[in-house]
């Protein structure tokens, strides 16, 4: 009765240990506390390996090292006390006489008995518990019956602690997985990608992470990162390039496609990779072995790179868990990659699409200064565009417009409207006028497409200028001083179904005073209203008003287009730096004083 009720309180004990490290301090405590064990050594068998690993040893040092020695000799047969075998409850019910390889037990120092006790679940073998104690006992069938019931309970806690780290493993690389991809997937720039994923992986993964993508016929490192080594990660980035037909890891995983597993980074591989002398600073890191892992990255079908991680605490293999979630960043990162890759060429090629289509240079206005600018931004080329042109009457054409959307299709949608303005605005249509062939012009074009656009006709003689908008931000006036918005009614944004009556409203400019329009890059924020946008851009050109009017008498300036140069400059540099959207800006100014 008293062996039952100690074999239920061991059970119940180990049930609430969930963690092996917690699982191991609760098998030596019950040896010692209730069975009187003097030494103990827990060795695990290693999942898809035969040898065993030390979980947990305690007690004299020989006699540690004595029990882990049958521990792996013994294997998955029950051995009680030297003198004599007993293999009822290993897979075959025999007898036999004691191993000769267990004779250094009998002669441990304080170790006059021992068990070694199998660890099977599942009908698996999972490891093996040493039991040592300082006196001789000699074992009655009764105490080998408790003490397999006891091996059995700690193989079932053994399991399940490994069936729960598994899944918390699993779990914890899904997480991660699928952090990554959100930190990925949200980069547009090709090498702002692999600087993600080499940052996200070091250390979650690994001391060491390093990303080859190929190029021009070699594999160049275009991200690395090393533990607790930054300036050695810059300088192996700026390493040479590796041959495609290199017999190294990182060449191989890209010329089969195979992912390549490296128990041990030999020298001659780290040669391969690394001049001479980046190589022995490498190989002079610490750590007594280094393993790897190189995971080819796929994008359309092809190998396009090389994810590799190395570490110096895998003991020789990559860990499964550390496996997959390599597999699957690489995957992720192909995608990434693919995705930023068709996104820079198609905003390189917008880019210079919009560039070659707006005016290589602002035409002279007679009697007004006058500057333009377009700042894009760093993000999707969006369809803003600009205008300043002189028409066959003599007046000028001033207008700027956004066309919705990113890309070639805005920038495309960008290119017919400002060339159909120009033609409307030549044959003699009212700023109105043009407004509304646009608006046919973009419904006709895109059911889905639309645009703002401001438009203006200047007479340079008189000073009026006849403005209408299409939905568009509100034009800024500079007159006797002072900065007003112009709030009239601006009308629907071009591309809507059916007429609209748009409205011309007039301006007059006299000496001195100005006209600025913006699109919404320069004013809108994420993190900020358009009210407060407007507001500080009439901030910003009272200022540049301001200074003018300080650094010269009236009327005496170094250039003639100086107040609107100064003017534009300003909105640049204090509302267009890294702005979110792309920006343009036109500004006018009459002679005379600001």
């Amino acid at each position: 009765m008293q062996r039952l009720v100690l074999v239920q309180t061991i059970a119940e004990r180990l049930a609430g240990s969930q963690e092996l490290s917690d699982l191991a301090d609760t098998v030596v405590e019950l040896a010692k506390e209730h069975l009187g064990a003097v030494a103990v050594t827990i060795r695990l068998r290693d999942p898809g390996r035969t040898e065993f690993l030390a979980l947990r040893a305690e007690g004299d040092p020989d006699a540690v090292v004595a029990l882990a020695t049958a521990c792996d000799a013994v294997g998955a047969r029950l051995v009680v006390d030297p003198l004599s075998v007993d293999n009822r409850y290993g897979p075959a019910a025999q007898r036999e006489p004691p191993d000769p390889s267990f004779a250094a037990l009998r002669a441990c120092p304080g170790v006059e008995s021992w068990a070694v006790l199998p660890l099977v679940a599942r009908r698996q073998a999972v490891g093996v518990v040493a039991l040592g104690w300082e006196r001789r006992r000699r074992p009655r069938p009764a105490d080998t019956a408790m003490l397999g019931a006891i091996a059995h309970q700690c193989a079932l806690a053994i399991d399940r602690a490994r069936v729960i780290d598994a899944e918390r493993s699993e779990r914890e690389t899904l997480e991660l997985l699928a952090a990554a991809t959100r930190v990925m997937g949200s980069a547009l720039d090709p090498d702002e990608v692999v600087r993600r994923l080499v940052q996200f992986s070091v250390p979650r993964l690994a001391p060491w992470c390093a990303v080859y993508v190929h190029e021009n016929g070699r594999l160049e490192r275009v991200a690395i990162e090393v533990a607790g080594h930054g300036l050695l990660a810059d300088a192996l980035r700026r390493s040479n390039a590796i041959d495609l037909g290199a017999e190294n890891p990182v060449a191989v995983a890209f010329r089969t496609g195979h992912v390549q597993v490296v128990p041990v980074v030999t020298a001659p591989m780290v040669a391969s990779a690394y001049e001479k002398d980046m190589a022995t600073r490498v190989l002079s890191l610490p750590g007594d072995s280094w393993s790897a892992i190189a995971v080819p990255v796929y994008a359309s079908g092809r190998v396009i790179g090389v994810f590799t991680l190395v570490s110096n605490s895998w003991e020789g293999d990559c860990p499964p868990n550390v496996r997959i979630a390599a597999e699957g960043l690489a995957g992720r990162a192909g995608l990434a990659l693919a995705n930023a890759r068709r996104f820079a060429a198609e905003h390189d090629m917008a880019r210079r699409l919009a560039q070659a289509l707006l005016p290589a240079q602002v035409p002279t206005v007679p009697g007004y200064s006058a500057a333009a600018r377009y700042i894009p931004a760093g993000g999707p080329v969006a369809g803003d565009w600009f205008d300043l042109t002189r028409l066959p009457t003599g007046e000028f054409l001033i207008g700027v417009g956004d066309a919705a959307g990113h890309g070639v299709a805005a920038t495309s949608l960008m290119a017919l409207v400002r060339s159909a303005a120009q033609g409307l605005a030549v044959a003699g249509h009212s700023p109105a006028g043009v407004l509304d062939g646009l608006n046919k012009l973009v419904a006709e074009h895109d059911e889905e497409g639309f645009a703002t656009a401001l438009y203006a006709c200047l007479d340079v003689t008189s000073g009026k200028l006849r403005w209408s908008s299409a939905g568009h931000l509100p034009p800024l006036a500079i007159r006797d001083g002072s900065m007003t918005l112009l709030t009239e009614s601006p009308g629907p944004p071009l591309g809507l179904p059916g007429g609209a009556d748009r409205h011309v409203h007039t301006l007059q400019l006299d000496p001195g005073d100005g006209l600025v329009l913006v699109t919404d890059g320069v004013i809108e924020r994420r993190d900020s209203s358009i009210r407060r946008g407007l507001t500080r851009l009439v901030e910003v050109v009272s200022s540049a008003c301001e200074s003018l009017g300080n650094a010269a008498p009236s009327g005496r300036r170094e250039g003639p287009d100086e107040p609107a140069q100064l003017i534009a400059d300003r909105i640049a540099g204090d509302l267009c730096l890294a702005p979110q959207d792309d920006c343009c800006i036109v500004a006018v100014v009459r002679d005379g004083e600001v």
